[in-house]
């Protein structure tokens, strides 16, 4: 009898170590999402000793949601936040960047740590992260995009005077003067074919960030597609 408990539990363990990580395909399947024709789009296996995923897709009215699921859809957690209290850090599904390859603006820093940036020239909490690019050059790679926010009436006009800078220290000065209050980009001139190109730039580059789901400024990605809070990359 020991020796056939024993042998049960070894095939349990086994089970649980080699337990398939379910799709997001599988997920959408579960009872929870069918009865309402939900399709998840998005998953990550958050914790694998109770199969928990934190999943993220739309429902029948394409309403956007982001919730907690166990592997056989007996529980449902409805929450916008996961934190983990090790490093007191937010779980986030990341996504995939392989979009943004080559797509960015201009470079900033010269450090291993390469990051994906999206910004706004009239955003005063972008305007406090660029502050600290200086001190965080040598140990990262900024890959910068804009992601004018609709309400900012000035920051199509920032853009194009930071764009038409000719090297990318000068456009990195540009953005960071204006986080300090410089408004020479009211004096900067443009032909209609100039704007047209500059115009044809930022909204290329917000595109980019509405396909990934950008909401916010600024917006911050590794480059393995998670999210990061800027505040982490200062401290």
């Amino acid at each position: 009898m020991k020796l056939v408990k024993a042998i049960s539990f070894i095939i349990l363990a086994n089970t649980l170590i080699f337990a398939k990580t379910l799709s997001n395909e599988d997920l959408s399947k579960l009872d929870t999402f069918t009865k309402i024709n939900a399709k998840v789009t998005s998953s990550v296996l958050i914790a694998k000793n109770m199969e928990l995923y934190l999943v993220e897709g739309k429902d029948n009215k394409g309403q956007a949601f982001n919730v907690v699921i166990d592997k056989d859809g007996k529980y449902l957690f409805l929450t916008n936040k996961v934190i983990n209290t090790k490093t007191q850090t937010q779980v986030s599904i990341p996504i995939d960047i392989s979009i943004l390859k080559g797509k960015e603006l201009f470079t900033y820093g010269t450090g291993k740590r390469e990051i994906n940036v999206f910004t706004d020239p009239e955003c005063p909490y972008c305007h406090k992260f660029e502050a600290s690019w200086e001190k965080i050059k040598q140990d990262v790679k900024i890959n910068v995009f804009l992601f004018n926010l609709d309400f900012h009436k000035n920051a199509n006009a920032m853009s194009r005077w930071i764009l038409s800078a000719k090297t990318k220290e000068e456009k990195a000065k540009r953005l960071s003067d204006i986080g300090k209050g410089s408004t020479e980009y009211k004096k900067a001139k443009f032909t209609n074919d100039e704007i047209n190109k500059l115009n044809k730039l930022i909204n290329e580059s917000k595109a980019l960030g509405t396909k990934l789901g950008v909401k916010g400024t600024p917006s911050i990605y590794d480059m393995q597609g998670k999210s990061i809070n800027w505040t982490s990359l200062i401290k």
